[in-house]
């Protein structure tokens, strides 16, 4: 490992020093945890990122806690993970992970965070998922980690397009059917889906959905930042 970091050594996505994917002097200036929590259905403030009662017919998620503001930063920050594999990211990323899950309510123990998933072709090709690496991460860090767990609870069965550029509509028609129960999970009654940015929210809404169906009484979303 000391031989990769001489030959290959890690520098800031942001100012181009070296030592660090992100340099503290640019996490401190970029990444701006979120002030305030806010409906993700309206996207009026509440009470730690919950769902206003008016607002509650229009989703499935019981609330959305967002961890980060969202900027170029972030927006490179989630790239250089996913496209150039610089895995090390993670370790950055679940400090905020971290704060975001406690702001979530009631007893964290029996929650299962479950990453959203990757279709096979592009897990393949990608060799990793970057919401389950994060998942994993943050229950390495939480003081109740004993008390919950990770599971690969949904699978996505369709290649979909991707969705930059797309409408809600067609997001939606996009991710119809997508997502399926991993019949070798247990259904758990409290979950928290675990994914890097939120758009839409539409991918959030339909693993939300298909994890109802099967019986999960309480589902809450947490994302490093809201594009």
């Amino acid at each position: 490992m000391k031989l990769l970091n001489y030959l290959f050594p890690k520098q800031c996505i942001s100012c181009s020093s070296f030592g660090e994917y992100l340099c503290k002097v640019c996490e401190y200036r970029y990444l701006e945890r979120t002030p305030a929590q806010l409906c993700h259905v309206c996207k009026m403030e509440t009470a730690g990122g919950f769902v206003h009662k008016a607002c509650k017919r229009k989703t499935t998620l019981d609330g959305v806690v967002v961890c980060c503001k969202y900027n170029k930063t972030v927006e490179h920050l989630i790239a250089e993970l996913k496209y150039n594999f610089y895995t090390d990211i993670v370790n950055y990323l679940a400090e905020y992970y971290e704060a975001g899950f406690l702001l979530l309510p009631g007893d964290k123990a029996g929650t299962s965070l479950v990453p959203v998933p990757l279709h096979k072709r592009k897990l393949k090709s990608r060799g990793f998922n970057q919401a389950e690496l994060i998942a994993k991460k943050l229950i390495s860090k939480l003081r109740v980690s004993n008390e919950i767990d990770c599971q690969n609870l949904l699978v996505r069965i369709r290649n979909t397009k991707t969705q930059v550029g797309m409408s809600r509509k067609e997001r939606i028609e996009n991710l119809e059917d997508v997502f399926r129960i991993n019949p070798k999970e247990k259904i758990p009654e409290r979950v928290v889906l675990i994914d890097d940015v939120m758009t839409t929210g539409t991918t959030l809404e339909e693993c939300a959905y298909v994890l109802k169906n099967a019986g999960t009484k309480k589902i809450y979303a947490l994302v490093f930042a809201r594009g």
